[in-house]
């Protein structure tokens, strides 16, 4: 059975961004937080 991301834990993440560029299927996306 497939998993899905749901969330990403603040406090286990550093910041790294490799769950970003390891997304073959373009769903995760970086945005500020006060994007409009």
């Amino acid at each position: 059975m497939r998993e899905y991301l749901i969330e990403i834990d603040g406090t286990t993440c550093i910041g790294c961004g490799r769950c970003f560029k390891v997304c073959s299927r373009e769903v995760m996306h970086l945005c500020g937080i006060h994007r409009k």
